[in-house]
């Protein structure tokens, strides 16, 4: 004790380092609720997921394994960018249903077109929203046209990416509710 009085300044850190591990084992309240509730295992699985989604539009869509770059994860650009192609007019939706026995679930990909804000360039990827029956759709992921992709190989990727989609009023809405494409 007489060592920790003659030397105030180890005291203090340990006092320090004693609050801060009181600090972290709270839950942080400013996050957004879908990183709160997440744990990273989650969230690399639902990635994971995603991926295997992809795998199954190349194949679907007759275009190479990893044509797409790798699936990015939930993020809030990502939630944002889902937000604005759902809400512009003319957002078309095809369907994924990875057990057709069970139409409750599914997920729902489109194609979008997003220039950078700073470089102006324009750059094609494919959204991917999880749908659950009378359930929030909920993003889980986005996958982009490989970089070097000349630009007609790019339109002609999106007509084929394209020519199965439907208006989001058709079938989601019918199968998964009026809040499956609010994402």
């Amino acid at each position: 004790m007489r060592f920790l009085l003659h030397h105030p300044h180890l005291l203090l850190c340990l006092f320090l380092f004693t609050l801060s591990l009181c600090r972290c084992g709270e839950d942080d309240d400013d996050l957004p609720a879908t990183l709160n509730s997440l744990s990273i295992d989650e969230q690399s699985s639902e990635t994971a997921a995603a991926q295997q989604h992809i795998y199954a539009i190349e194949k679907m869509h007759n275009l190479p394994r990893g044509w797409f770059t790798p699936v990015i994860g939930h993020t809030d650009k990502g939630v944002e960018r889902a937000r604005q192609h759902v809400r512009r007019g003319g957002a078309r939706f095809s369907l994924l249903l990875p057990n057709p026995s069970d139409t409750s679930k599914g997920v729902a990909y489109s194609v979008f077109s997003n220039k950078h804000p700073e470089t102006y360039r324009l750059t094609h990827a494919v959204m991917l929203i999880k749908l659950d029956k009378n359930r929030r759709g909920e993003l889980i992921g986005e996958a982009h046209f490989p970089a070097d992709l000349s630009q007609s190989d790019a339109h002609e990727a999106l007509v084929e990416l394209e020519r199965y989609a439907q208006s989001p009023d058709d079938i989601f809405l019918r199968l998964f509710g009026p809040n499956a494409l609010a994402v």
